[in-house]
């Protein structure tokens, strides 16, 4: 998700492992995401960021067209949930653990009975 823009998700592959692993993991966590929002009665959220957060590269990628706009590129940070780790088993474990309501805040003025 990015800081900032509720409801707002897209999908990320893995560098170094194929592609499609962590798209199939990121759509999981989007589902969960979800039914979450769903059972909680929630419209929009938005990750909780901390004021601190460190915002490093979301690629650790050398390629000269790629450092040329890495800075349009979305950001990570050091530690998680806002780390993208290139390790398909830690994100499968990850996404099964995740604990949204350390995660997300629900944006105010939504909700199924907002006025």
């Amino acid at each position: 998700m990015v800081s900032g823009l509720p409801n707002f998700a897209f999908c990320i592959g893995y560098t170094r492992l194929s592609w499609t692993l962590r798209a199939d993991l990121s759509s999981r966590l989007l589902c969960k995401v979800l039914n979450w929002m769903k059972a909680k009665n929630l419209d929009a959220v938005v990750p909780i960021t901390g004021d601190s957060m460190e915002a490093l590269p979301l690629f650790e990628l050398t390629s000269g067209y790629v450092q040329r706009s890495v800075g349009a590129f979305p950001k990570q940070s050091i530690s998680a949930p806002w780390k993208m780790e290139q390790n398909y088993v830690l994100d499968a474990v990850a996404t099964l653990r995740n604990d949204f309501t350390r995660t997300l805040r629900p944006v105010a003025g939504t909700g199924r009975n907002a006025a």
